[in-house]
């Protein structure tokens, strides 16, 4: 899952892309990992729980990272906020979560 992904975000060095459902933080980190060096992304979720293991998966990461708990219906003003623009690609991972089982 983690390369279809990479290939439809072309993620690319040093671009900037969010996570609108980072959960525990599996995409984010392949996204981080591909968009080195210089990469950056904004995580969001909704629930504190998750970011919490996101935080602790992307540590080697937490100098390109902004975990945010927000929905992503306010990616905009999230990005707004953090001065997180331009973006280059975005995940919307929709569904339910393991998290939530």
């Amino acid at each position: 899952m983690a390369e279809k992904i990479l290939r439809y975000l072309a993620v690319q060095p040093g671009g900037r892309y969010v996570d609108c459902t980072v959960g525990g933080g599996g995409h984010s980190l392949a996204i981080l990992e591909a968009a080195a060096p210089g990469g950056l992304l904004l995580g969001l979720d909704a629930d504190a729980s998750a970011l919490e293991t996101a935080r602790a998966r992307l540590q080697p990461f937490a100098d390109s990272t902004l975990l945010v708990q927000a929905n992503f219906r306010d990616l905009a003003a999230v990005c707004q906020r953090a001065e997180f623009v331009p973006v280059h690609g975005a995940l919307f991972d929709l569904g339910l979560s393991s998290y939530q089982l």
